[in-house]
């Protein structure tokens, strides 16, 4: 709590005795801490136009292996580190989306996702944290030129395009999962996953796929959640992080993808691995 608005501008805006909160730091401290997770070293996704994926722990991970992985640790809500890495997320779709529309082709997320989950699966691999996808444009060109680059099936039509990118993000999310568990020491048997990009259903259900565990998806709004939260407990309406996470557990519905297909996906997980390098 930083204190009331100053009065002189209270009184231009008609505020008075409003309070000053510093929430927590920025969009993804606040979407961490709207995520319902419990316990210690608990795993979490803030999906959205990007990913980024990591773990709530009470002390940091420091060492030349982390480094290495371009992992980082930032400080949370009540003195927790949020020990995560950056990943490509929803760009990769939205840039399909933007450059078909730029072409006359119109189409929704909604059919989007139907387009995907109809496709046949695992033809082709992408790296999404290349360069090549970061800049906008021409996302379904790059896609295809990646793919022949690296001398696979170079995918022709939308729906196949949309499924070598989901597939290719929910298997960079197990190379990640994967590089956490050596750092920590540790196995996990859930991913927290909240945001935006958590509407897309057939990405959920890849990712459950491609980490072989269960997803708990939701709240959409984790971030509006976060910080809400860490208002309510400077405020005095919550008594700590723990209770917020309760609260919100209980106001929203969340949505729990199972894992299934594990043969396919662990042969489609090692394929993935050798074609971005890992």
């Amino acid at each position: 709590m930083l204190g009331p608005i100053r009065k002189e501008v209270a009184r231009q805006i008609g505020m008075e005795g409003i309070p000053v909160v510093a929430s927590a730091s920025h969009d993804t401290a606040s979407a961490v801490a709207g995520i319902p997770m419990e316990g210690e070293d608990a795993l979490w996704l803030s999906s959205g136009t990007w990913s980024i994926m990591g773990l709530e722990r009470k002390d940091p991970i420091r060492t030349p292996q982390a480094f290495a992985a371009r992992c980082c640790n930032e400080l949370g809500v009540e003195d927790t580190v949020r020990f995560l890495k950056n990943i490509a997320g929803l760009w990769l779709i939205q840039e399909c989306k933007r450059q078909w529309t730029l072409d006359g082709e119109s189409i929704s997320y909604g059919e989007m996702a139907k387009l995907a989950e109809a496709a046949p699966s695992f033809t082709a691999f992408i790296d999404p944290d290349d360069p090549i996808f970061a800049a906008p444009g021409e996302m379904p060109s790059k896609i295809q030129a990646w793919c022949e680059r690296t001398g696979q099936a170079v995918p022709k039509d939308k729906g196949t395009i949309l499924r070598v990118a989901s597939e290719s993000l929910a298997l960079k999310y197990r190379v990640v999962f994967e590089n956490f568990c050596a750092l920590s020491g540790k196995r996990f048997e859930k991913l927290h996953a909240g945001g935006g990009g958590i509407q897309n259903a057939f990405l959920a259900q890849a990712t459950a796929d491609a980490l072989g565990m269960e997803v708990i998806a939701g709240p959409i709004e984790a971030t509006s959640c976060g910080n809400i939260v860490v208002q309510m407990i400077a405020t005095g309406h919550l008594p700590d992080l723990a209770a917020g996470r309760h609260l919100i557990r209980d106001s929203f519905e969340f949505q729990n993808y199972a894992p299934h297909d594990g043969a396919e996906w662990q042969a489609a997980y090692e394929r993935f691995k050798a074609f971005i390098g890992r």
